[in-house]
């Protein structure tokens, strides 16, 4: 991707440069044990949105199923879903997360094809894949155009899974006071987008709507299944659309 960051757009040599710091000071990753359990534990973590994601995997039988991880990072939702039985992709933006992520494949003895590309690009065929996964990427990304190709590349009937930021809630107003949007937001933008912050501060409106909005004006025909939110990690009940508490994340899934 090196050669071709001529082509990426301000936001993904943003995003890359970031990521590749990133990546850089988690190396250490490759020397710890690999965590499966979120897949392994009898006991649920009912007030915590990622495992409520796989609480709903869990459901599901992926044996053979050809499944898609969106910004795999370093690989962690990659190799839990290879280790389920799924014929996994997985790509990322960052070559140096990438490197991490195949270093923990290997070690762990699956077999998991990662590839190098922006969301908002993606180099397989139409009709690839019959689940695709999102955990906490949508916001680092063109939501339009990476949901474009998401569809593009899913099959009919195809799951897509989506675990991300949710900010319709009591605490936004914590993020929203004068400090927060005043002194604090403004340096972490500064600090990981660079002195031109304008991109991320559309991002960041943007990422205020739902992420059933995000799918709906991006799917249409993409039926929802359920939506779940989550309060600081915290079970509320289920609702379409999201219900009104702290800052969690909110997880949909759909299909076409």
């Amino acid at each position: 991707m090196e050669e071709d960051a001529s082509r990426l757009t301000e936001r993904q040599r943003n995003e890359l440069a970031y990521h590749r710091q990133h990546a850089r000071e988690h190396e250490d990753m490759v020397r710890r044990p690999f965590s499966f359990d979120v897949l392994d534990r009898p006991g649920r973590r009912w007030w915590n949105g990622y495992w409520q994601m796989y609480a709903y995997l869990l459901t599901q039988d992926l044996r053979g199923r050809r499944v898609l991880v969106v910004g795999c990072g370093f690989g962690e939702d990659a190799l839990r879903l290879a280790r389920l039985g799924a014929q996994v992709t997985a790509f990322d933006l960052s070559p140096d997360s990438l490197a991490i992520a195949r270093r923990l494949a290997a070690r762990e003895g699956l077999v998991i094809d990662f590839g190098q590309m922006p969301a908002e690009c993606l180099i397989y065929a139409d009709d690839s894949f019959d689940c695709i996964v999102a955990r906490d990427i949508l916001h680092h990304v063109d939501i339009p155009a990476a949901m474009r190709e998401i569809r593009r590349v899913a099959r009919p009937q195809a799951l897509l899974v989506v675990n991300e930021i949710y900010s319709h809630s009591l605490t936004d107003t914590i993020r929203r006071s004068r400090f927060v949007e005043a002194f604090l937001y403004p340096r972490m933008q500064r600090l990981i987008y660079g002195p031109d912050s304008r991109t991320s501060r559309r991002t960041s409106a943007r990422c205020r709507s739902t992420i059933s909005r995000w799918c709906e004006r991006s799917c249409p025909g993409w039926r929802c299944r359920a939506t779940s939110t989550f309060s600081s990690r915290a079970y509320c009940p289920t609702r379409r659309g999201g219900w009104p508490c702290s800052t969690g994340c909110c997880w949909w899934h759909c299909g076409r």
